[in-house]
């Protein structure tokens, strides 16, 4: 049974790839769960998400007192949908509603115009 904090508490994660090995999708989670044991900072984590392969080195995450290598997971998983459902079936089964699902990423700025005396 969960008590009132756990029931309101944010669980999330961000994905990344294992050094340069593309195959391995791993998720820097800001809960424990017996899945796996990642445990990292929060900047770690971050840097990690983001260190998009052309553009920056790999990201050094300190894991169990060893340094690893990740890099951005988006040449893999650009849209971590998919990512999301399997974890919480994973976490709470499959009957289990997520409420709010929110995917922040760099995406590109939209704008639109509606000229005078639109309707629109």
């Amino acid at each position: 049974m969960c008590s009132n904090s756990d029931r309101y508490r944010v669980l999330s994660f961000v994905t990344a790839l294992a050094g340069k090995d593309i195959r391995q999708t791993v998720l820097l989670r800001s809960y424990e769960t017996n899945l796996d044991r990642i445990n990292c900072k929060v900047s770690e984590a971050a840097q990690a998400t983001t260190a998009a392969l052309f553009y920056f080195k790999g990201a050094k995450v300190t894991i169990d007192g060893r340094k690893q290598e990740f890099i951005d997971a988006g040449i893999k998983v650009n849209n971590p949908a998919l990512v999301v459902h399997q974890e919480a079936e994973k976490l709470f089964g499959t009957n289990m509603q997520v409420e709010i699902f929110l995917s922040s990423g760099t995406g590109e700025k939209v704008t639109a115009s509606v000229a005078c005396g639109s309707t629109a």
